[in-house]
Parts: structure tokens; sequence; C-alpha cells
């Protein structure tokens, strides 16, 4: 975390804001504390993009993308509201730092941490496609290592697969160099494939510490993703499959994220129905999800996680991304790091989910201490209580 600088409000709503998470070129995220206690993150657009009406709108869906993702290895939303002229969206705060900061510190993860990245992106990434999204933008920057397993945050340029994205200039293409997917480096529209690839690209990378295509600027990049194989020989046996079928450089080649859980899980010992009945794919990919979150199941990645997210890496984290890399700082004050429990606030969205499996996915208000009041999860130091 870095100090508020000259500028910067010190209170957003009802919220007493305590230090920049990051800063990014749409807008800033604030650590901030909640009345009725604990931390949050908060967003808002930078004061220079308040009166420009494209760059709002972007904000407002960006509100609106989040609050439609069941949050399955992503933050929960908290609230989102206008303070005068400035909106701002609020989240869990999530405590650890970016994957991207871990591999530059530490070089590549341990085998089973890296698994458990695949796992929690993968089931990231299920939760997004379901609600109708893509994320467009996964890369290790937004990808925090909290004690409580990988969360991939960041919607500020997710797409509706049903609505062509008005704010998007022709021929621009949204996201990270080095992590787009070739049909949409050829300028076709984003789709759930699309976040296949860049899921391949980023586990590569969480395992071996180098990108599969290689460094370099975004011409070579470009033109070793569009013509050239990825180079994932390194990549532990365990993901190595999961990764190639995803760098597959057709998007119709490719698996759909559901299935890379399922094969996942199915690796790590964790036993998945193949074929769920008709009618409950969506609750099937539901509790697939479920079934990765690190303590939702005795999978390889709830055994392993907590025992060594983390270890030896500066605290820092957010719950939202700002258009850079978040994580860009340390522990919250007093030296512990706290984040809403949001554990049963999970277990309620599906049962409502469940209750609703044919109907609109609206957005569900979370807590300061959870859906149902449990008391905030707080980490001393950067590691688990």
């Amino acid at each position: 975390m870095r100090p508020l600088t000259v500028g910067d409000p010190v209170v957003i709503g009802h919220y007493l804001l305590l230090g920049r998470l990051g800063s990014g070129g749409m807008g800033v995220v604030y650590l901030a504390e909640h009345p009725g206690g604990g931390y949050v993150a908060l967003k808002t657009p930078h004061p220079v993009h308040l009166g420009d009406p494209t760059l709002r709108a972007r904000f407002a869906e960006e509100v609106a993308f989040s609050r439609r993702v069941v949050p399955f290895c992503t933050a929960a939303v908290i609230e989102d509201g206008l303070d005068g002229e400035r909106p701002y969206l609020v989240t869990e705060y999530v405590p650890g730092p970016a994957l991207s900061q871990v591999v530059a510190a530490g070089g590549p993860l341990t085998p089973d941490l890296a698994y458990g990245v695949a796992l929690g992106t993968a089931a990231a990434l299920v939760a997004t496609h379901e609600a109708g999204l893509v994320h467009r933008d996964l890369k290790p920057g937004n990808v925090l290592l909290s004690p409580r397993g990988p969360f991939v945050i960041d919607f500020g340029i997710a797409r509706d697969l049903d609505v062509a994205m008005a704010h998007t200039q022709a021929g621009q293409i949204m996201g990270s160099p080095g992590w787009v997917a070739p049909e949409r480096l050829r300028g076709h529209h984003a789709i759930p494939a699309s976040d296949v690839f860049s899921w391949g690209c980023l586990v590569a990378f969480a395992a071996t510490g180098l990108h599969p295509f290689g460094a370099g600027d975004l011409d070579v990049l470009t033109r070793r993703i569009l013509v050239e194989e990825p180079r994932i020989d390194a990549v532990p046996k365990l993901l190595r499959g999961g990764v190639a079928a995803a760098l597959r450089r057709e998007p119709a080649d490719r698996p759909d994220a559901a299935w890379l859980l399922a094969s996942l899980l199915a690796a790590g010992g964790v036993h998945v129905t193949a074929d769920p009945p008709a009618g409950g794919r969506r609750r099937a990919r539901r509790d697939l999800a479920a079934r990765a979150l690190p303590g939702g199941d005795h999978s390889r990645s709830g055994r392993t996680w907590s025992a060594h997210a983390g270890q030896g890496r500066a605290g820092s984290g957010t719950g939202i991304g700002a258009g850079a890399d978040a994580g860009q700082g340390g522990a919250a004050p007093g030296g512990a790091l706290a984040g809403p429990d949001v554990s049963r606030g999970l277990r309620g969205a599906r049962h409502r989910d469940d209750r609703r499996d044919d109907g609109d996915r609206g957005g569900h208000r979370v807590g300061p201490h959870g859906e149902h009041g449990g008391p905030a999860a707080r980490v001393a130091g950067g590691h688990p209580r």
C-alpha cells in the first residue's frame, strides 16, 4: 500500500481512505475502512475522467459486470454508489501480492502452488463465463495470491457476450500485450475461448517463471502467438495437458473453462460427474467451481495452499483492479490484513442461484463481515490465522 497523495480524497461515501492499493489509466483503488469494521477495496475513476461520459459508462459497466459474477475466486462486491459526481465500487479486500510480483521476486511457483493457481483461476473463469461475460484481461497482474487462494480481479474491460461493446473503437484490441489470444490479434471479438488461451499463458508463466511465447516487444510477441508453438516442456506434467489444450491456436479447438476445471479436479483426486443431467448444467458448473475453493473440498489445492501461499512475500493486495498491476503495497494498518469472510456468502449465493437457475443473475450486497454477518477473517503478517 502507498500513502494517499495530494489531491486524493480522504473520505468517499462513508468509507475512510487509508492508502492507495493501485492506480491505472482509468481509476484508482484505495484501501478503505468500512464503518462496520474491517477493510475494503474501493475503486473510483480519476478526477480528470469524471466529466468523460464514455469513461463513466465503462465504469458503470464494470460495476454491473462485477455484480453479475458469483464470487468463486473473485472478489465479492459490497456496494457501489455516488459521492457527489464521483462513482465508486467497493469490494472485499483481498490480502496478497499479485502473481506477477511473486514470480518476479522468487521465480516460478512450486508445482503444488502452480496447481492451486490453475485451479482457482479456472474456477473464476467458469463463474465469469456462466455470468455471460468474457474477462478479456486475464494476466499475472490480475491474479492475487491470498492466504485463502488465488483471486481473479479487474473486470474493467470485461465484455458482455450478448451485447457489443459500444465503447470499444473499431480495430482496437482491449487487453495486455502477450496475454491476448490469436483470434483477437486478428481482429475478432473476444469469446470465452479467448480467456482460456490467456489462462494457458498464465498457468505456464506461474509454473515456469517464463511466458510460453517468450519475451519481447509487442510485434515480436504478436508474431510468435500467431505462428509459433508455445514452449511448455518445463510445465509440470500435472498441468501440461490442460495448458497445451488451452493454447491451441484455433479457438474452436480449445476446451472450455469447465472442462479445464473438471480435469484439474480429477487430477487432484476429486471425483467429478462428466455429464450432468439436462437442465442442471449451470448448477453443476457452479458446484464444480465451489469445489476449487480452498477448504471447500479436500482437493490438492485446498490441502496445500494455506500452508505455503504468501510465505516470505510482502503483504499486499486489493479486490478490484485499477487497469494496472494491483497489489502495490504492504500490510494494512497495524500489521494486520483483513477481508470479509465470504465463504458463507458464497454458499448463500449458490443456494439463491439454485432457486432461480433459469432467472436473472441480479447483484446482491455483501455486508462488511460476510453476507450473513460472520466475523471478518484476519490475517497477520501475510499468513493464515
